[in-house]
């Protein structure tokens, strides 16, 4: 088994092991900015993510 890297997280400034990473894009698929979570943090947002990422598919659809 291989040690996790560990990163700064993007909300609490610590660093720890990865949990989660969000790559944000534009519509040609360029990247806007990336972002990586610890597990605490991404538990405490998540669901916020969540919902917004619904949000934004259903726009997509629309």
């Amino acid at each position: 088994m291989t040690a996790q890297p560990y990163i700064e997280c993007s909300l609490c400034d610590e660093a720890k092991p990865i949990h989660r990473e969000l790559v944000l894009t534009n519509r040609e698929g360029l990247l806007l900015d990336k972002v990586q979570f610890c597990r605490g943090c991404w538990n405490d947002i998540r669901q916020s993510v969540e919902d917004a990422s619904g949000l934004i598919d259903r726009r997509q659809e629309d």
